[in-house]
């Protein structure tokens, strides 16, 4: 690849759960790794038979502007606009509809070392086919968000037992040269409008800023006598009405030109390895309790 520094692909096995090789400490010592090669290399891929089963589920994390709840959204790396930068859909495919522990700890290390599974996502293999005895997607190509867009194809090949026992081997094609138009770019369009921070001096108005109206017709639809009713368009219903309060009552605040430049404080100069390793000890006992 023509650049200004080398390309590492970490090769990844991971011994099959309840067996007597199987370590729950895999995750961990993967990400030791994973960190460690960060630091020093800005394309960093993993590839190779994870034993992890993640159906669809996201590998990313979505925060809410309108949770008056959060107060660290500021402060927190999230590039999955960069999916969309990209024309990469967020929503992977999976034929494996199935999950296993495995699968919750790779979908964990994603969300928090900002990678992004590549199965069931790029070109060659958008419909995420299965890798293992024809019946589970357990082998991956993760890349980070700084070489994803240095990816052409990822192919699940037929088997052959030339490769496997049981695996069908990946296939990874990268761009030699930077695709123009592709460079992942400092700014991102992202919403301009976001609700103020929750305050509580102003509870009372906010319960007087809701539309009784509203909530009146609600409740009046939720007690027809339907077996048809779809209780999420009516949940979406009641968050319209509180966000609309939260609005005329604390107020919103808008980025300039609708533009906001990606937050990382993982690339701060205070955010150091032992920063990364601290969050990594917290991510993996909050996982246990």
């Amino acid at each position: 690849m023509n650049t200004d520094t080398d390309t590492v692909f970490g090769i990844v096995y991971i011994p099959p759960e309840y067996t007597s090789y199987a370590s729950w400490d895999a995750f961990s010592q993967i990400e030791n790794e994973f960190l460690d090669l960060s630091s020093r290399y800005k394309f960093v891929s993993l590839v190779g038979d994870f034993n992890g089963r993640t159906a669809s589920e996201k590998d990313f994390l979505i925060l809410d502007s309108h949770d008056p709840s959060n107060n660290f959204s500021d402060l927190i790396e999230n590039s999955v606009s960069i999916l969309d930068f990209l024309d990469i859909p967020r929503e992977r495919k999976n034929r494996d509809i199935g999950k296993n522990r495995y699968g919750s700890l790779l979908l964990d290390f994603c969300k928090g070392n900002n990678c992004f599974i590549l199965n069931g996502r790029i070109n060659g293999d958008k419909e995420g086919k299965l890798t293992c005895r024809n019946a589970s997607v357990v082998d991956y190509c993760i890349s980070n968000v700084n070489f994803i867009n240095r990816f052409c194809t990822l192919e699940v090949v037929d088997f052959s037992k030339l490769f496997s026992d049981v695996h069908c081997p990946l296939s990874i094609s990268v761009y030699a040269t930077n695709v123009d138009g592709c460079e992942v770019p400092d700014y991102i369009e992202e919403s301009a409008e976001r609700i103020r921070k929750w305050d509580s001096d102003k509870l009372i108005e906010f319960q007087q800023n809701i539309n009784q109206g509203k909530i009146k017709d609600l409740l009046y639809n939720l007690k027809k006598p339907r077996v048809d009713v779809n209780v999420n368009i009516h949940v979406e219903k009641l968050c319209e009405i509180f966000i609309e309060s939260a609005k005329a009552t604390f107020g919103i605040s808008h980025s300039k030109n609708g533009k906001t430049r990606q937050k990382s404080f993982m690339n701060k100069p205070w955010f150091n390895r032992e920063c990364k390793f601290a969050r990594q000890n917290y991510r993996k006992f909050r996982r246990k309790f």
